[in-house]
């Protein structure tokens, strides 16, 4: 694997991890809320005997800059845009966790870049606060949880990332746990906050229902969502596929279910060069 960065559009530089060969169609993995690109380890590991793997550290995150702003989704997806053209293949799909799904919407919102082979939104809603439609998102106003994740971050963020990285688990080993807190302390506790507070607004059930009528669309999520996910797309999204498993990090807690899966998917859309 390889570290380089990138500037994006505000002079941010974006920490990326490569690994595979660049004749390979490419997979770009966008990590979710304070992760970093090293949660797709086993990604890297398995995957890159057919793919170019590519993943990076969002603004804020991991070994990325600090920048005080650029939090907006809107400024995200511009950094989003900046690491899919300097990736520069024609055969890129995109493969996006937790609120990096929202991430991935807003590029797809705002910013529609050419030469995406397919989607794959892994355990990320297209909203975050389920409204009277009681539509598939994160939580309710009300929930303790959203409130958690805008508060508690400037409270008690080491209690916090240990709750954090429980609830992301099926089995809560020390080793897990230290790992994903480590990743997760990477972040500031501003930023998390901000990230967190900026999300509560985001809504983009519109244009994952859009894109799932034109590209390639897949999700995978974990079985607590697999009812409720699976009603949305069976409605708003059919022409998608759609598989449940596992908890929130299933792609490395089930590497190898979770590849393989991964791998039928995305040949379905592309060749192997």
């Amino acid at each position: 694997m390889k570290r380089e960065r990138v500037v994006s559009w505000d002079g941010t530089e974006l920490s990326t991890l490569t690994a595979g060969e660049s004749n390979r169609p490419a997979i770009l993995f966008v990590p979710g809320w304070t992760m970093g690109a090293e949660v797709f380890a086993k990604q890297f590991d398995d995957l890159t005997d057919d793919f170019r793997i590519v993943s990076f550290d969002p603004r804020g995150q991991g070994e990325s800059s600090k920048p005080s702003r650029g939090y907006t989704y809107q400024e995200r997806a511009k950094d989003l845009r900046a690491i899919v053209e300097w990736i520069d293949q024609d055969d890129i799909s995109i493969v996006s966790w937790s609120a990096g799904v929202l991430d991935h919407l807003a590029l797809m919102d705002t910013l529609v870049p050419p030469l995406i082979s397919a989607h794959v939104f892994v355990d990320g809603a297209p909203c975050t606060l389920i409204g009277k439609d009681n539509a598939w998102g994160w939580f309710t106003a009300e929930e303790t949880a959203a409130k958690e994740f805008v508060i508690a971050p400037l409270a008690d963020r080491e209690a916090f990332n240990e709750r954090f990285a429980k609830w992301m688990l099926e089995q809560q080993s020390v080793a897990a746990i230290t790992w994903l807190k480590g990743i997760s302390s990477q972040t500031p506790d501003w930023v998390a906050t901000l990230t967190s507070a900026v999300s509560m607004f985001a809504d983009y059930r519109s244009t994952l229902s859009g894109l799932s009528e034109t590209s390639k669309v897949h999700f995978i999520v974990r079985d607590e969502w697999g009812s409720v996910a699976g009603t949305w797309q069976k409605q708003f999204a059919p022409n998608a596929t759609f598989k449940s498993f596992g908890r929130h990090i299933m792609f490395w807690e089930r590497a190898q279910q979770f590849n393989q899966l991964l791998r039928g998917m995305l040949f379905r859309n592309m060749c192997v060069k």
